[in-house]
């Protein structure tokens, strides 16, 4: 995560920092689905971050996640359901090497980067963080679910610094539909809508 992810936010802090039109002391970052997952770990390493932003943020290890959703990508696909379980077991195989290669549906995936994926807790992570937090989910999204929701909620539980945001129209995209989303939604083209621009402009520039 270090490679793909957090260098290069961190990176992007730097530069905001560097700019005098801009307030180094409010600078915030927002994360979508991996990087939702992600942003409380860029928080409690990078203390110029003042605040975060968690769209689409999951707390359930990848191994769950991928098996909710190929039941929505791929029903029925049995060859698909089986690569999953293979993933799962060496998604949590003890053994699990650094130097292994983990295959996940095709693709070679390094045992560092598995290892990194399951030992980090979003849930621990959000807890230490001490400073605003907006939480933003789909009802409809399919991907990461109210179950990953839930988990945000019960680790910040009680807290008068964090807002939560539920979209009843929204999927993963944060693009309106109707019913249950589906892969073929991701293609159609579309607009977050306004009323979340502005929520979300609302409270970051609430922030003292």
């Amino acid at each position: 995560m270090k490679e793909e992810v957090t260098d290069d936010v961190k990176a992007a802090v730097t530069l905001l920092t560097s700019m005098k039109e801009i307030d180094g002391k409010h600078i915030a970052v927002l994360g979508h689905s991996l990087g939702g997952w992600l942003a409380p770990r860029i928080a409690n390493e990078d203390p110029r971050v003042a605040a975060i932003a968690i769209f689409a943020g999951s707390t359930r290890p990848l191994d769950v996640l991928v098996r909710e959703q190929v039941k929505v990508t791929s029903p029925g696909d049995q060859d698909i359901a089986a690569q999953v379980e293979a993933f799962s077991k060496q998604f949590n195989d003890p053994a699990l090497r650094p130097d292994a290669e983990v295959d996940f549906l095709g693709a070679k995936l390094p045992g560092s980067y598995v290892i990194d994926l399951r030992t980090y807790d979003a849930k621990k992570a959000i807890a230490k963080v001490k400073r605003p937090i907006f939480i933003a989910q789909g009802a409809r999204d399919y991907q990461v679910t109210q179950a990953d929701l839930e988990g945000w909620q019960s680790a910040v539980a009680g807290r008068a610094d964090v807002v939560v945001q539920k979209y009843a129209r929204l999927n993963h995209q944060f693009l309106e539909g109707e019913g249950p989303s589906t892969p073929a939604e991701y293609l159609k083209p579309g607009h977050v809508p306004e009323t979340v621009v502005m929520e979300l402009a609302a409270w970051f520039g609430g922030l003292k």
